[in-house]
């Protein structure tokens, strides 16, 4: 059975999560994927979780640096050769129907490069608090530059599209957000208006935080 879609997970020490990411994966009722475990160098012991997992669909990339989330991104794209590519973090859970929801949308939508979706937004203890994106995508200037327009790891487009546009290192920490406004007016986006994917939030890094904000700042300057 071929494979349609590459799902790409990389992690950085999530040994507290990332074993019920890999099982939220397995639970999908769409099966024509291939998983991508990419390590960025992690030191806890998350890197076993992955090669404790016996599976011809699932491969492990593991180089022993910290190389950072956006050359990890471009790294997956690179490495696809299915038609599509979908996000996933690594302290985050897909809802079983996600796949086959976001895959049956592109396959009867041509047109469309990335579709997103709705998330439940859980705390640290992976308890849902909330629901958000369940509004439809604003696709003008403003709304673009207002906000990120896709919940980034809920993406699943493709594996061309990624190809022809990476994420730029010159961003990081919004690294999504200047590829939205990079792209948003050449391409095709849409939005599932249901929650398919658990988002784990709370966690707040300030330095992480900081240079997010010095990074939107610049997408102001360069998009404006």
């Amino acid at each position: 059975m071929k494979s349609l879609v590459t799902i790409g997970l990389p992690f950085f020490n999530n040994v507290a999560t990332l074993e019920d990411s890999i099982k939220s994966i397995f639970a999908q009722t769409f099966d024509k994927w291939e998983l991508l475990l990419v390590d960025d160098g992690s030191t806890d012991g998350s890197l076993q979780i992955a090669k404790n997992i016996k599976d011809p669909r699932v491969k492990i990339v593991s180089d022993g640096l910290n190389r950072g989330l956006v050359y990890r991104l471009n790294q997956i794209a690179r490495m696809a050769n299915t038609k599509y590519v979908a996000r996933m973090d690594a302290d985050d859970l897909m809802h079983p129907e996600r796949l086959a929801s976001q895959i049956e949308y592109l396959e009867d939508n041509k047109e469309t490069d990335l579709v997103d979706c709705a998330v439940y937004s859980m705390n640290l203890d992976g308890h849902p608090e909330g629901i958000r994106g369940m509004s439809p995508i604003s696709l003008y200037h403003g709304a673009a530059l207002g906000k990120t327009l896709l919940i980034h790891a809920t993406v699943v487009g493709k594996t061309d599209w990624f190809k022809e546009n990476p994420y730029d290192p010159d961003f990081l920490r919004g690294e999504d957000y200047e590829l939205w406004c990079r792209t948003y007016m050449k391409s095709k986006f849409a939005r599932i208006q249901k929650p398919l994917y658990f988002v784990r939030e709370g966690l707040v890094d300030i330095n992480n935080y900081l240079l997010g904000a010095k990074t939107t700042r610049r997408v102001f300057r360069v998009y404006r």
